[in-house]
């Protein structure tokens, strides 16, 4: 067992790459058997990280192609340490694409690992490096688009694989399309010929077919994602509560001194590092400010960690610049092994603050409740759950029933009499934040409900009457 498909979206990708490794997109709702069943809402069977089309009669998987189509290759997702492997290496080829892109900006030596160092020691960093969604994964394709539109200039293999990065960027996460502002100052700045436009436009053309390819088999729109509405929950009423998140909350990415010394750099317009780096951050910073999700918790920053290395490079530019000018060779040297030494104080200590190391701990919870259902239910069992569901999925061949999509009096009314009906067993799985929830079914029908036991910490499990 691979104790990796934890939470709505760990879960949604690596059932996303199960199905892929198959030769497949879409998953067989499952149903108990009986008449009654048949004549639910199918959608209430729906596990996190999949919707169901009615017109296909099918679940189609919630999250963009890109990170469960590499862990599928060759089964990666079926072995917890090329999974994990998978992520180390993405967070490696981050630290040393911010590098190379320093580089690529003229930062001397001392302050291209100064920039390596923040990346590196980043609470955001990570805990994105430990948890298996595609924010890592997208950073990291990121950093490297950036070095390769930089060199495209002089290389049309460069600007291919440029453009190929961007595909895979955006394949991965859509919003990455904002990506383009960065490549193209970068493309404008360097006077790129025509040419080079060309092999970037060429190696992007593979991804934006396999886009619309999958949109259209997964959701039968060319153009239509699996989050269905998602503009609703983007607002203008959203932005200054964001903006006020990012102020108290982005110590967790990045190091304290990184974003004044990065917004005294931003003032500096005439340097084109400087205009490039803003192309870069600034969309993702903005599109997001207006998002509801944003400001909801401190790991939500995620959406950002995209355009932390354009802050970081910043900040960097902007100490060189100060040490340049004001110190000598030794006290640089000196200005940089106390950032850096900070850096990882501040790391060690939010850590702890933030238990970054026991979300492990917590992700491996979903595994061991699948695994207490395997053991103590009867195979035909319908498992009442929310939070795991999409782990049930993964795991079992348990039928799930979404408690939290059940609106209705009539949908338990059914359920009961369906249960009764084909002699179904019906437990429900719960967390301790969906039993204490308003809409929680222990409060809405106390009654129904008899406790069977602790089934993990903070997982109790009850049967329906």
């Amino acid at each position: 067992m691979v104790p990796l498909a934890g939470a709505a979206d760990a879960s949604g990708y690596m059932n996303f790459a199960r199905l892929l490794g198959e030769g497949r997109m879409t998953e067989t709702v499952r149903i108990p058997e009986g008449a009654m069943f048949e004549e639910m809402p199918k959608s209430l069977f729906q596990p996190l990280g999949f919707m169901f089309r009615a017109e296909q009669g099918q679940l189609s998987p919630t999250y963009p192609i890109g990170l469960p189509l590499l862990l599928s290759l060759g089964d990666l997702h079926e072995s917890e340490l090329l999974v994990r492997m998978v992520y180390a290496f993405s967070a490696i080829f981050s630290c040393i694409g911010i590098w190379f892109l320093g580089t690529e900006l003229k930062l001397q030596q001392p302050w291209r690992f100064y920039s390596v160092a923040i990346l590196a020691t980043s609470p955001l960093f990570l805990w994105s490096s430990l948890i298996l969604m595609s924010d890592l994964l997208a950073a990291c394709l990121a950093i490297w688009v950036l070095v390769l539109a930089k060199r495209s200039n002089g290389s049309r293999i460069a600007a291919l694989f440029c453009g190929l990065l961007v595909g895979g960027a955006v394949l991965t996460r859509p919003s990455n399309v904002l990506l383009f502002a960065p490549v193209w100052v970068a493309l404008w700045q360097d006077r790129a010929s025509w040419d080079k436009w060309f092999s970037g436009i060429v190696g992007g053309i593979p991804a934006l077919l396999l886009y619309l390819w999958s949109n259209g088999r997964l959701y039968g729109d060319l153009w239509q994602s699996g989050y269905g509405d998602l503009w609703s929950l983007f607002k203008a009423e959203y932005f200054l509560p964001t903006m006020r998140h990012y102020g108290r909350t982005l110590l967790y990415g990045l190091f304290a001194l990184a974003l004044p010394s990065a917004l005294l750099e931003a003032t500096r317009l005439r340097k084109g590092q400087v205009r490039l780096l803003l192309a870069w951050a600034i969309p993702f910073f903005g599109f997001y400010a207006f998002y509801f999700f944003t400001s909801q918790t401190w790991w939500f920053l995620r959406f950002i960690l995209v355009a932390l290395p354009a802050v970081i490079l910043l900040s960097a530019a902007w100490f060189e610049s100060f040490a340049r000018t004001r110190l000598s060779n030794q006290a640089e040297l000196r200005l940089l092994l106390t950032l850096t030494f900070l850096s990882v104080v501040a790391a060690v200590y939010w850590e702890g603050r933030l238990n970054i190391l026991g979300e492990q701990a917590f992700e491996r919870r979903y595994a061991e409740e699948c695994a207490w259902a395997k053991q103590n239910l009867d195979s035909d069992t319908l498992v009442i759950c929310m939070q795991p569901s999409g782990a049930f999925y993964y795991y079992t061949r348990f039928p799930i029933f979404r408690w939290d999509l059940a609106k209705e009096d009539s949908d338990w009314e059914l359920l009961a009499e369906a249960s009764a009906q084909s002699e179904v067993k019906v437990v429900a799985v719960l967390h301790e934040f969906e039993e204490e929830r308003d809409d929680s079914i222990l409060k809405r029908y106390p009654s129904r409900w008899e406790l069977l036991g602790e089934v993990s910490e903070r997982v109790r499990a009850y049967r329906m009457r």
